[in-house]
């Protein structure tokens, strides 16, 4: 005797596709669904050592996304609430990663301008968010961010910031500079016109890496003979008239950029 109620077999007792009643509700209700269900709260993503940096919530890289599984339901929904949810939601992690996430989470695959996302990167060594060991390099610590700057260029809803910076000269409380200033501003080419030509035409990369410092890497017929002199370290030269004549062209204060910027001539590091 079976109990009154009971599924008769394994097909009886899955839910069909038919009984996912969300898809049946107007547009405008799935979309107050949508806004509800995203993570108003900032994500931590770590790298995990066995996988690439992926929205994977099998692999346990981030702690507290409620409502990512939604994005995975079906295609439809998938479609409907995955560019709410990256522009809601709010990620951040390691400057290391950020290229690896770029590229497995959120650019578009047939339209970079398209891409979504609300992300802020720090800039510290190994994990450590102190200055304790301030010195200690990044192992292959350096990454090329002047492909994340045109992507945010064309990418009207792909917005990046820097965080935190743990250096004891260029982020801790007791010895602050503007340094993510001028990397905030980096992000945001599109209010910075003249140094966003300068990137285009001038720069071939632009390397970040931890101890903090952004090595500009100028192309041959761009190269002046100043840039050599102006060395990366604490104790700058502010009174180089060349680089204040140089950051005033491109709208950068050369305050922010002592101590963390380097000139290298692209092909000669």
């Amino acid at each position: 005797m079976t109990r009154q109620g009971a599924p008769q077999s394994l097909e009886d007792a899955t839910v069909r596709p038919d009984a996912l009643q969300l898809l049946t509700l107007p547009g405008e209700i799935r979309n107050h669904v949508y806004t509800f269900a995203c993570d108003h709260n900032e994500v931590k993503l770590t790298r995990s050592p066995s996988c690439k940096v992926q929205e994977n919530p099998q692999e346990e890289l981030s702690e507290g996304r409620q409502f990512y599984n939604l994005t995975q339901v079906c295609r439809q929904i998938r479609t409907e609430f995955l560019p709410i949810y990256r522009h809601t939601s709010k990620v951040r992690l390691q400057y290391i990663d950020l290229p690896a996430y770029l590229k497995d989470c959120v650019i578009h695959p047939s339209d970079e301008a398209a891409s979504i996302g609300n992300i802020t990167f720090d800039v510290f060594s190994d994990g450590e968010m102190s200055d304790n060991e301030d010195y200690r390099p990044v192992a292959d610590g350096k990454i090329d961010i002047l492909p994340v700057m045109m992507l945010c260029k064309h990418g009207p809803n792909l917005h990046i910031r820097c965080g935190t910076i743990a250096c004891k000269w260029c982020g801790s409380k007791s010895h602050r500079s503007d340094f993510e200033d001028t990397l905030n501003a980096l992000f945001r080419l599109q209010e910075h016109p003249a140094l966003a030509e300068y990137l285009k035409d001038a720069v071939a990369a632009a390397k970040l890496q931890y101890p903090p410092r952004l090595t500009f890497e100028i192309r041959g017929d761009h190269w002046k003979s100043w840039m050599k002199d102006w060395k990366a370290g604490h104790s700058v030269n502010f009174g180089n008239e060349d680089m204040k004549s140089w950051c005033e062209g491109v709208g950068l204060r050369i305050d922010s950029l002592a101590g963390a910027s380097r000139f290298e001539r692209h092909g000669e590091a």
